[in-house]
């Protein structure tokens, strides 16, 4: 009897092959239930797992580089507005827990200033933009992003 996952040779009425781990579909009749728990630890669960784990790896690293891709072929303007949105959440946080007075007048001041650095990145990302090259989507949203931050001062 062979395995129809891997082709594995198995023993008579194998629940699981011991090499993959698949179900045998075979009806097994004459199988205690101690046998089943034997064949169940004899399945090579390492084994199982490397040949499972390089799909997942190969999966992933697919996954990975196509992000990579699409993240460093976008649009160095939709960076800037990506990185000033993030800074403005980070601010309005900020300043809802300073007005609530639940951070305290050092914290406050260091994490204003690492968001503040963090707006002027996303600025020279902007800045470097000739105004024709700006979509009408860009120029609104950089608009609605300009209002949010005069509504924090």
């Amino acid at each position: 009897m062979f395995c129809e996952n891997c082709g594995a040779q198995l023993e008579n009425n194998a629940v699981f092959c011991t090499n993959c781990g698949a179900k045998n579909d075979v009806v097994v009749n004459s199988a205690s239930p101690a046998n089943l728990i034997q064949q169940i630890k004899a399945v090579n669960v390492s084994e199982f797992l490397k040949a499972k784990g390089k799909f997942v790896a190969i999966v992933a690293g697919v996954v990975l580089a196509l992000a990579l891709i699409i993240a460093n072929s976008s649009d160095p303007m939709d960076k800037g507005l990506d990185k000033m949105e993030t800074a403005i959440v980070r601010m309005e946080k900020l300043q809802k827990k300073s007005n609530d007075n639940k951070i305290d007048q050092a914290t406050f001041l260091s994490e204003y200033t690492k968001i503040m650095k963090e707006i002027n990145e996303a600025q020279k990302l902007i800045d470097g933009y000739d105004d024709s090259e700006i979509s009408p989507e860009q120029w609104q949203r950089f608009l609605n992003l300009t209002q949010r931050m005069y509504q924090l001062n």
